[in-house]
């Protein structure tokens, strides 16, 4: 029995030379959670998320992106949000500012570099749940 956080990997490495059959238990979804009282909760949209986690006082979080899938998932998001929302900043004022994550860019490909992930603990909370 194998269990995997991605379930696109089970039949791309393990049909069918190691398995005959699998089961989706979850799909991978990238969602931005929140309450009631949220600070913003009231304003927040598909269209200002990421204005929303900007604001002074917000503090917004991911898991560590080298121990769980979402989170080096959200790091592309959100490097993804920029070209989406033709915004060129959202991953520096989001990301970059508030950790040791870092992209570069050449020919039109982006690498996100999160070896050592670090948050500021202020903002932006990068943990290993």
């Amino acid at each position: 029995m194998l269990a995997s956080a991605d379930y696109a990997l089970i039949p791309k490495m393990m049909v069918p030379e190691h398995a005959d059959w699998y089961l989706t238990f979850a799909k991978n979804r990238m969602v931005l959670t929140y309450s009631n009282e949220s600070e913003y909760a009231s304003e927040i949209t598909a269209g200002n998320w990421y204005e929303i986690l900007n604001r002074d006082g917000v503090q917004w979080g991911f898991s560590d992106p080298n121990s769980d899938p979402c989170g080096y998932r959200t790091p592309m998001v959100i490097q993804l949000a920029e070209g989406y929302y033709k915004n060129d900043t959202i991953f520096e004022t989001l990301v970059e500012n508030h950790s040791n994550i870092r992209v570069t860019e050449e020919n039109g490909t982006s690498t996100i570099h999160a070896a050592d992930p670090g948050s500021d603990d202020t903002t932006l909370f990068i943990t290993g749940w």
